[in-house]
């Protein structure tokens, strides 16, 4: 199942999530989820779904880590693009 919005996420990322948070996993999913149904590779709901939710936390744990609360807060700069969170090509 693919979000219009943000409202459409589910109600445990958006309460988790800061909106900017947010609105990065809604594009990621949205575009991923796109991609898989435009792909033969896909034939079943939920393996997108599970593609497109990877992808989305994915896009957002570039931008944001959880502080030691469990609360998600915006990486400063030198942060937010710390290869260790980066997939490595196989």
């Amino acid at each position: 199942m693919t979000y219009r919005t943000l409202s459409d996420l589910p109600k445990v990322l958006r309460k988790a999530l800061p909106r900017h948070a947010q609105e990065i996993y809604l594009a990621a999913h949205t575009r991923t989820w796109e991609k898989c149904a435009a792909s033969q590779d896909y034939q079943d709901e939920r393996s997108m779904a599970e593609t497109a939710h990877k992808a989305g936390l994915f896009a957002v744990e570039m931008e944001y880590e959880r502080d030691e609360h469990g609360r998600w807060r915006r990486a400063s700069v030198g942060e937010a693009m710390d290869k260790s969170k980066m997939r490595k090509e196989e």
